[in-house]
């Protein structure tokens, strides 16, 4: 594969002329959304979603048996209700008899167990179709009843069955595309896509037999623009042609303030840098910790400058386990043997202590980062030099899952209000634990946290977990925890979005 190297030059695409590079796109018609996508979805089947951009298409055209609203509280969706059995292990859901699919089908119980089934079919390679591992058999008694039976208590289960990975899927269209989710599709939920032009734009239409809880006056199109450079995004905004921005610059978001357009909000997500702990020498924690401490995050949150916070736990703010402060696990990062690793005296001649190559995907935001710890990295008397190499998003992230450098720059999203996501994905064997890195202590931990209720006693063991991610074995840095920073046009009404960054259009006016 081609490795293209970042030169500082890529700034000045920034200041260039706007006009030169913004897309002549007409005003919004009336009852059309049009909605910014700063990058294509690396999918939009369900059963293999995992990026942000395309659960956030997604959201709101694979809908489940629950979801979450804007303000991030778990609600019924397609289910009417549900019991838990008193050993926690059994559900039986009743779903909605009004249901239908974009194409008149009835919603039946039987296509959830289609959806899941084939979400944890080890062929189809769900990255987190391991989330549905608790599953031990599924029944659909009748059209509308449901029931899932776990392997053992899951507390967290519930909050599972609001992903993609968990919605309903037909065995008549998976069997006319050969087994695969078409990205033109029926859907159940409120939308489904009916048209794309990669590269720039999805056009989304309303689900004429939904049947649900969609505002009356929620938009009938939804177009999502592809727009990667934020000036052009910005300049399109400005001109009306833009609904929603969902990325502001931060030089722009005092005057989106003052316009009343700005909106702040929290996100359950952690940037990080991860080691490749299959190539010497990052397979030895001291060296790993040591280049970790080098790491300035708050001078990094301070040139961003739009409202993130440095990050001092795996896990972000608003979910259990969340640390901040002096008593942060992180802060033990800065430990007496990750200081010794690299404190050999300068090499002759100023020959660095280590050669290591770095991998990002492209944007100005993480080049921004990316050099600045690239910078961090050579000073000190054993320095560490950093070729940095940049991708597109979908090249990026084949090579992850391929080959990871041995530093690479990536995102975790919380799949849903709990921890546990952020846990498991650095697990020994979960398939989204890009460093390699395996820990039997740590495993166990995770694997205890899993069947414990919310409270003190859990958040302690979340935390411990966290010690010894990011301060004993450091095979990630975390950096900063995201926030949302977006801009709405005054033409949307109840607009909100929850901490996974979805915005619910259905509830849109």
């Amino acid at each position: 594969m081609t490795r293209v190297l970042f030169r500082s030059a890529v700034f000045l695409v920034a200041g260039m002329s706007v006009s030169s590079c913004t897309r002549r796109e007409a005003p919004p018609p009336a009852g059309e959304l049009r909605v910014h996508l700063a990058s294509e979805p690396a999918t939009v089947d369900p059963s293999l979603a995992e990026d942000g951009a395309s659960l956030k298409i997604l959201g709101n055209t694979a809908e489940g048996l629950v979801g979450y609203d804007g303000e991030g509280r778990l609600v019924a969706r397609a289910a009417q209700e549900w019991k838990i059995s008193a050993d926690g292990r059994t559900y039986t859901f009743q779903l909605r008899v009004d249901r239908k699919w974009s194409d008149g089908v009835p919603l039946e119980a039987a296509h959830f167990v289609t959806g899941i089934r084939r979400t944890v079919d080890p062929r189809i390679g769900a990255r987190l179709g391991q989330l549905l591992a608790p599953v031990e058999k599924m029944e659909a008694r009748d059209a509308h009843t449901l029931v899932i039976t776990l392997k053992k208590k899951t507390p967290y289960f519930l909050k599972v069955l609001s992903l993609p990975i968990a919605a309903p899927q037909r065995q008549d269209i998976l069997d006319a595309h050969g087994g695969a989710w078409p990205v033109v599709s029926p859907s159940a939920s409120s939308y489904f896509i009916a048209e794309r032009q990669p590269e720039q734009y999805w056009l989304i239409r309303k689900n004429p037999h939904y049947g649900g809880d969609a505002a009356p006056k929620a938009p009938e199109v939804v177009r999502l623009m592809v727009v990667g450079e934020e000036a052009s995004a910005l300049a399109l905004f400005d001109q009306g042609r833009i609904d929603l921005l969902a990325r502001v610059p931060p030089l722009e978001q005092p005057r989106l303030e003052q316009q009343g357009v700005l909106s702040v909000k929290p996100f359950w997500a952690t940037y990080y840098v991860g080691f490749n702990v299959r190539k010497k020498p990052l397979d030895q924690a001291s060296v790993r910790c040591a280049i970790a401490a080098r790491v300035k995050k708050d001078e990094i949150v301070a040139a961003l400058g739009s409202g993130e916070t440095v990050a001092e736990s795996w896990v972000p703010p608003g979910l259990e386990g969340y640390y901040a402060g002096s008593d942060s696990p992180a802060r033990a990062a800065v430990s007496t043997p990750a200081r010794a690793a690299f404190s050999t005296p300068a090499r002759a001649g100023g020959a660095p202590a280590l050669k290591l190559q770095a991998g990002f995907d492209s944007n100005s935001r993480n080049a921004m980062i990316m050099e600045k710890i690239q910078a961090d990295l050579k000073q000190g008397d054993a320095p560490i030099e950093l070729e940095l190499f940049n991708q597109d998003w979908k090249s990026y992230l084949r090579e992850l899952k391929l080959n990871p450098p041995e530093l690479f720059r990536f995102g975790w999203l919380a799949a849903f209000a709990d921890p546990i996501s952020h846990l498991q994905a650095l697990t020994s064997k979960n398939p989204n634990n890009l460093t390699g890195w395996s820990n039997a202590r740590y495993d166990r931990l995770v694997s205890e946290i899993e069947g414990m209720e919310p409270g003190p006693a859990r958040e302690k063991k979340v935390i411990e977990a966290q010690k010894l991610l990011v301060a004993e074995e450091c095979p990630v840095v975390p950096i900063y925890h995201y926030v949302q920073v977006s801009a709405v046009s005054p033409r949307v009404k109840g607009y909100a979005v929850n901490g996974m960054g979805v915005v619910r259009w259905a509830d849109l006016r």
